[in-house]
């Protein structure tokens, strides 16, 4: 501090005595007497180095150093830190008694100057003491300045008078506040002499200019205590009686440029140093358990008066000083969020209770937004589709806040995956998916009339109402339901290869009623065609991808394209995930199953002739070139044959391809014994020589015989 002026000197001692600041480190606290109210000195040192080797500090310095405890009546202290050794009894005695051995050598220069020559003057300066006590000051500043003037044949050819050798001397005489140790001090003492000596004062202009040059508050920190120490030094010379033409002004000028740096330079020093914030929250929180805070619509935070950070939901994010802040000012700033923020986070945690599912929203990395910021994340559960939900990290929520927190979010994601997948979800319980429809009403009519007329009170043929009879629920086939697991679990699409043993064993009954549970059975793949909206793919993409613990950096497919190349980055993605999307890759293309179905029935179109080329219909459909449409076809099960020249020499030829024939399984047949094929053959014979009856209707191979012991066995007797 001992560079500083003395208005920012004082400015800085005035934090340390306000509390806005714990420490004042000073280079020079005892030599430039801080005028503090300081109770207790502890020394953490007693050696220093004098510029010329390290020396212990004598009992007097101790003293100059311990006596700045205590002020005016007040008595003060002194000690040592624990890293400095203790001081010797006869030192702490001749402190407080202030009783010191006598000083033995004094510094001494004449008084008694030569100012008829250079010469003499420099001579003079240097004469000898008249005491043995005495030591001859040789390294003045004053007296180093002269001589470097004197060197200087202008200077000298100048110094002819002694008028003018007491100007040179009274010019030596300026202080060097800057001490950059170059010749730009005495370039400008030369100035000022050569314009004191010829004209008697200085050139207002040339005052003006400098003291406007140093009239500036940009720059850095050292930038500004450089100016300071310039203007230091003018405001010196305008001090100087007949140097400038209005002293007075000259005077006030150079004190408010002097007063407008130190003042900047203060600014500056407080700015990098001092965290008043921090000062002020650390007095606030010893004082008071509770903490007045507001938080703007932007989020942030204000914790009495000051601002601490930022709130993004429950989230709080400390704005820490321009380095960078400490682990204790991070410690500190959340102590005050805590004391001041209770009140608001309660009732953003009772608000989030209380939100309607619309209210939140997912990320394609599964993390759950509301209000725009970010509240909790999705982690994997065992069950595919019930992800488990996570409250964010937040060092202001209570233990059973998160747990409040938790409960909502889990019953919106829980919420949101039956709405956007009930048809899919609706494929786990295929026994519910057909309920029994409502009672047919049957009329049991007799077929001939009787000849017996009815009783009175017994009704008629023609009068008799009809009997309700339930209709019994329809079923699924084993096949068939383990069919819709299948396509559960793949999260509504599947590639049909992968399902065809299944798909030879349902029962011609099975196809309605997977029709009817919105299943499409494509030649390449079975999928739900509901489950191809925006809002069902990217459900079900999150879905995959948090289950199978990998996030692509592809992302989803884009929303509304039905066919894209393949990202550069989605190279080595796994089929599983576009499948899981309603994708599937074919050649060098991502292309939604339904459009795969499209250009699959135009290539099997093409194909029933056997060798086939592309066509401009396939192009046009796919969106393709022909050298993309060559990788299509291959993965959908085509090869090329052959090529044949275009009709335009300059054009390549056109291939030509032809589908690979594949086996089909023989459907699975129930095993008949030699009995029963020696029955049906029995059969086969009566029914020949009997022929057919005229009034029944021929039997259809595989009819279901009534069932004897049904409650309606009873009508099948009516019919004969």
């Amino acid at each position: 501090m001992g560079a500083l002026s003395p208005r920012t000197r004082n400015a800085q001692v005035e934090l340390y005595q306000n509390g806005d600041v714990d420490f004042l480190i000073a280079t020079d606290a005892i030599g430039m007497g801080l005028n503090m109210d300081i109770g207790h000195v502890a020394l953490a040192d007693d050696s220093k180095f004098d510029g010329q080797s390290m020396r212990r500090l004598s009992p007097a310095e101790l003293a100059q150093i311990a006596g700045r405890a205590g002020r005016h009546t007040t008595d003060g202290t002194f000690g040592v830190t624990e890293d400095c050794r203790a001081l010797e009894q006869e030192v702490i005695d001749a402190i407080e008694t202030h009783y010191f051995p006598p000083v033995r050598q004094l510094y001494w220069r004449s008084r008694k100057l030569n100012f008829n020559t250079l010469d003499g003057l420099l001579k003079s300066l240097e004469a000898p003491p008249p005491y043995p006590f005495m030591v001859r000051k040789g390294d003045g500043v004053d007296h180093l300045t002269l001589q470097a003037l004197a060197d200087r044949p202008d200077i000298r050819a100048l110094s002819n008078s002694p008028g003018r050798l007491r100007i040179l001397w009274d010019v030596s005489q300026i202080p060097d506040f800057r001490k950059t140790l170059t010749d730009s001090h005495v370039v400008m003492l030369a100035r000022i002499f050569d314009s004191l000596a010829r004209h008697g004062q200085l050139d207002s202009r040339w005052v003006a200019a400098q003291l406007s040059h140093l009239d500036r508050l940009d720059g850095d920190i050292d930038t500004l205590m450089t100016r300071i120490a310039h203007i230091r030094t003018w405001t010196y010379i305008t001090h100087k009686n007949g140097w400038t033409d209005t002293k007075q002004d000259w005077q006030e000028l150079a004190k408010s440029i002097e007063d407008r740096l130190s003042d900047e330079l203060h600014n500056r020093l407080t700015q990098r140093f001092v965290d008043r914030r921090a000062a002020h929250l650390s007095r606030r929180l010893k004082e008071s358990t509770v903490l007045i805070a507001s938080v703007r619509l932007d989020g942030t935070v204000l914790v009495e008066g000051e601002e601490v950070g930022r709130l993004d939901g429950f989230a709080f994010h400390p704005s820490l000083s321009e380095t960078g802040g400490d682990a204790d000012e991070k410690a500190m700033i959340l102590a005050a969020a805590r004391k001041g923020l209770p009140d608001e986070i309660e009732r953003r945690v009772a608000a989030l209770t209380i939100s309607a599912d619309p209210a939140f929203r997912l990320d394609e990395k599964g993390q759950i937004i509301w209000r725009d910021a970010f509240v909790g994340r999705l982690v994997r559960a065992d069950n595919l589709y019930a992800p488990r939900a996570e409250v964010g990290d937040s060092d202001l929520l209570s233990t059973d806040q998160k747990a409040r927190m938790a409960d909502r979010l889990n019953q919106f994601i829980t919420d949101h995956v039956h709405t956007i997948l009930s048809p899919l979800l609706a494929l786990s319980k295929p026994d519910q998916l057909f309920p029994a429809e409502e009672s047919e009403a049957v009329e049991n009519s007799v077929t001939e009339k009787t000849e017996t007329p009815a009783p009175d009170n017994q009704p008629t043929a023609e009068d008799k109402t009809p009997v309700q009879v339930p209709a019994q629920p329809r079923q699924l086939s084993g096949a068939a339901k383990g069919l819709l697991w299948q396509i559960y679990e793949g999260l509504g699409t599947v590639e049909r290869r992968l399902l065809a043993a299944q798909l030879h064993e349902t029962t011609e009954n099975d196809k309605p009623l997977l029709a009817k549970a919105g299943l499409r059975v494509g030649t390449e793949t079975l999928y739900l065609p509901d489950m191809l909206k925006p809002a069902p793919i990217a459900l079900r993409v999150l879905l995959w991808c948090l289950y199978h613990q990998t996030f692509p950096s592809c992302g989803p497919p884009p929303e509304g394209r039905v066919s894209f190349p393949v990202p550069d980055e989605a190279k080595d993605v796994a089929g599983g995930f576009w499948m899981a999307a309603g994708y599937r890759r074919l050649g060098s293309r991502i292309m939604r199953v339904d459009m795969v179905e499209r250009v699959a029935a135009l290539v099997r179109a093409a194909a029933r002739d056997g060798v086939f080329e592309i066509s401009d219909d396939m192009l046009s459909l796919a969106g393709v070139s022909r050298i993309d449409m060559a990788l299509i076809l291959k993965d959908l099960g085509c090869r090329q044959v052959g090529e044949r020249p275009s009709e335009d020499p300059e054009k390549p030829a056109i291939a030509q391809f032809e589908r690979i024939q594949k086996k089909r399984a023989p459907r699975p047949q129930q095993k008949q014994t030699a009995q029963n094929k020696d029955n049906y053959k029995n059969r086969t014979k009566s029914s020949s020589r009997q022929g057919h009856r005229k009034n029944h209707a021929p039997l259809r191979r595989g009819a279901k015989q009534p069932d004897p012991n049904s409650p309606f066995a009873v009508l099948a007797a009516l019919k004969k």
